[in-house]
């Protein structure tokens, strides 16, 4: 008589979140929550990568994920990178650009300087001009990141704070792809 001796194992829990990808570019991006009574766990992506909890530069498409436990069980998990829906593309994959109406250099780390504020797709800054009510350039900034306010305009004017008012502004601004766009507006400043 021969006996046989089974261990079985639980797989350990698997949970992969994925974003969406522009249908151009790869944006798409996958995380991993891996639980269950078996660490360490060994994570094998189909794109290559390994041990990273989480991966980035995606593209539409079906992908997998090996994870193998600490008694060397493995499962396959698939998983897909989808494109965004059609009333989410423009915010997601066309270059978006938001300027303040207005700000409040105050000292209150809150709306303090004057910049514009993009999206991931819209990616510098090239100029970025400031005007008063009679044209005349009172602020300019060249090769900026959109989104960093302390680049931006404190409402002064030679190191002399300015009164409250209406200043238009123009800009350019480089796009992922290297384009650029013209923008112009108006900003009010409050004191």
């Amino acid at each position: 008589m021969h006996q046989i001796l089974l261990s079985l194992f639980e797989l350990p829990s698997v949970e992969v979140t994925t974003t969406s990808a522009c249908e151009a570019t790869a944006d798409g991006t996958a995380k991993v929550t891996v639980s269950g009574n078996s660490p360490p766990y060994q994570l094998q992506w189909s794109s290559g990568e390994t041990g990273l909890e989480e991966i980035n530069g995606l593209s539409i498409g079906m992908y997998s994920l090996t994870v193998t436990d600490g008694n060397q069980c493995s499962q396959v998990v698939e998983f897909d990178i989808e494109a965004w829906p059609s009333n989410l593309i423009s915010m997601h994959c066309e270059p978006q650009v938001y300027a303040p109406s207005a700000f409040s250099p105050n000292g209150d780390n809150q709306n303090d300087r004057f910049t514009l504020y993009g999206n991931g797709k819209a990616v510098e800054i090239l100029y970025l001009q400031i005007f008063d009510r009679w044209g005349e350039l009172v602020f300019e900034a060249r090769n900026i990141p959109l989104n960093d306010e302390s680049l931006g305009w404190d409402g002064t004017l030679d190191g002399q704070t300015l009164n409250p008012n209406v200043f238009p502004w123009k800009a350019v601004v480089q796009n992922e792809d290297s384009s650029t766009r013209l923008l112009n507006g108006d900003v009010v400043l409050i004191r």
